[in-house]
């Protein structure tokens, strides 16, 4: 009996540690329209370690590029990445520094897409 006690309270620590991480995570910007230029951040967090922009309405299109990146506090940008996927991802595992992630629409054309960031 003791046994089953002491596993149901270190799996409900672990669910709760992992509800907690998931909490910090999620969409940033859309589902929305995205016309040439068009960019949206995040908060600030150490805990960030990918940022995508997925779901590109035209995805696989040349010239459908997306920027996705991390922003540190004073503007210097880590990891940055551009192509024309569906999903454009970027990871940045750093977590010494607080950072936003950041997301554009790198292109001459406009399309639906949603940027999200998840925490480590």
């Amino acid at each position: 009996m003791r046994r089953k006690l002491l596993l149901f309270i270190c799996l409900g620590v672990l669910a709760a540690a992992i509800g907690a991480s998931v909490a910090l995570a999620g969409n940033y910007a859309g589902p929305k329209t995205w016309l040439p230029n068009y960019d949206a951040d995040s908060s600030y967090s150490t805990s960030w370690t990918t940022d995508s922009m997925y779901s590109k309405s035209c995805g696989n299109q040349s010239g459908c590029d997306a920027r996705v990146t991390f922003i540190d506090g004073v503007g210097n940008w880590h990891a940055s990445y551009t192509d024309n996927l569906p999903a454009t991802t970027t990871f940045d595992f750093d977590n010494s520094y607080s950072k936003k992630a950041y997301c554009k629409n790198n292109s001459a054309l406009t399309y639906t897409a949603t940027c999200e960031v998840l925490a480590q």
